[in-house]
């Protein structure tokens, strides 16, 4: 076809040499925009995947690819569990003859008067034994002080009929698959050795940030005994029981109390009412900033009584008085006495919703002896007390008597972070702070810290 130069108003005349080579030109172009194109396509696909492996690399960071896993296999987890729960049943009966007698030489070994009347048919089938125990009890809780009584039954030996002395083989055998040892944080670590002795495997569980290990030994003594055994080394902080519990020692800290070590943090809490978790949050800032707040809010019955009571988290109850001697403010126990009233009318059963917390001896003596039979306190089933009373425990409504005020020194509680930590994270729907709240912020400290709280809550 004829081209018209626009410049000259006359055609041109292309030879077709010219054409030919034009048109393979464009169409070589068109191949690399195609081949451009398609390498456009594939890196945006790269790109994509990349964003993706990103994203989970920063939640493998943040921690939350435990939570994705988690959620993605809790149904079959669960699944799991209870097919496994069948199985040991079918396990059982299968195995009923073998499961019978060894609970039958086992009561014996715990019970007998005579360590003659045990008959040795076990003797060198340990495994057997302790596989057909766990059949019938997979599971022996026991508490650090009693778990002397609890082995004794597996490491003694016992007499044949003949008279001939059998001794367990401890050390080749040990009869628990799995220790698991809770609240490790105010456990010594010296203690949870023969646990640990006895145990093919261990997960220890605890939070330095809660109640640590009572030693009761001086400053002074502790010193001393690093100096003996230790010398001027770095050691004596890094394993001495004066220092370390058995949490930080297991998870590596080496004596460093302010780190986790190797350890898993567990970062989501679903006990406490987020107004409250806010307060235990902020005391521990450096050590819980990565905690979520989970705590599903308030239904059914613990809303209404919630609502009936006032409908707030945190309650305050600004009270001087003088403080006695012996620790006690009794304007502060004439406070919890009104309170106790209140919440009955609003439904709670004081029973088993309350607990009332104080840092001091005194002050919980003389609340045993006014509210004790309210609250059905005992030793067995602890209501009211000091703080380290609490670990572990929880209740809908928690009362803080911090018997502090104007002639009271607020150096106990905030000697140590923990302690006031642990006492308003007792707490799941209300937490009753009774005290001189100026005389808290004039403290500083843990102290400030919960008066600011206080404030917050009262402006709301």
């Amino acid at each position: 076809d004829d081209i018209t130069n626009k410049e000259n108003e006359r055609p041109l005349i292309l030879s077709p040499t010219i054409c030919f080579e034009q048109i393979e030109e464009l169409i070589v172009q068109k191949e690399e925009l195609q081949s451009s194109q398609d390498n456009l396509e594939t890196l945006t696909k790269e790109l994509v995947e990349i964003k993706v492996i990103t994203n989970q690399a920063k939640d493998l960071h943040n921690g939350n690819i435990s939570d994705l896993c988690r959620i993605k296999n809790a149904a079959k987890n669960r699944r799991l569990f209870e097919l496994l729960v069948t199985y040991n049943e079918h396990i059982q009966v299968e195995n009923k003859v073998e499961v019978i007698r060894a609970v039958e030489a086992f009561e014996k070994m715990i019970t007998a008067s005579s360590s003659s009347e045990i008959r040795s048919e076990w003797a060198g089938r340990e495994d057997e034994l302790y596989l057909y125990l766990s059949m019938a009890f997979p599971l022996l809780t026991t508490t650090i002080a009693s778990f002397q009584k609890t082995i004794k039954t597996f490491s003694d030996g016992f007499f044949t009929a003949d008279g001939k002395w059998i001794k367990w083989n401890k050390i080749k055998t040990p009869p628990f698959s799995l220790l698991l040892s809770d609240e490790s944080g105010m456990t010594k670590i010296h203690s949870l050795f023969p646990p640990m002795f006895y145990s093919k495997k261990a997960v220890i569980v605890g939070d330095e940030d809660q109640l640590e290990p009572i030693i009761n030994l001086s400053e002074h003594t502790i010193e001393e005994n690093i100096m003996l055994y230790f010398n001027e080394s770095d050691e004596g902080p890094m394993y001495s029981p004066g220092y370390v519990p058995a949490f930080s020692r297991s998870a590596g800290q080496l004596g460093v109390m302010d780190k986790n070590g190797r350890s898993i943090i567990l970062d989501e809490h679903r006990r406490c009412q987020p107004a409250i978790a806010a307060i235990f949050k902020d005391i521990i800032k450096d050590n819980y900033a990565q905690v979520e707040i989970k705590t599903p809010p308030l239904t059914g019955i613990r809303k209404e009584k919630f609502e009936n009571f006032g409908g707030k988290h945190i309650v305050t109850i600004d009270v001087t008085g003088v403080v006695s001697k012996n620790n006690v403010n009794q304007n502060e126990i004439d406070e919890i006495k009104q309170i106790l009233v209140e919440l009955e009318k609003a439904g709670y059963d004081l029973s088993k919703d309350v607990g009332i917390i104080t840092p001091y001896r005194g002050q919980a003596k003389e609340c045993i002896d006014a509210f004790g039979n309210q609250l059905k306190h005992s030793l067995r089933d602890k209501k009211i007390g000091t703080i380290h009373s609490f670990q572990g425990s929880e209740f809908e409504v928690v009362i803080l008597s911090t018997v502090i005020t104007g002639n009271k020194s607020s150096r106990f509680i905030n000697a140590k972070r923990n302690l006031l930590n642990v006492s308003v994270s007792r707490a799941k729907d209300v937490f009753i702070v009774i005290g001189d709240i100026l005389k808290l912020n004039e403290s500083g400290g843990t102290a400030k810290i919960l008066s600011e709280h206080l404030d917050i809550n009262l402006q709301k």
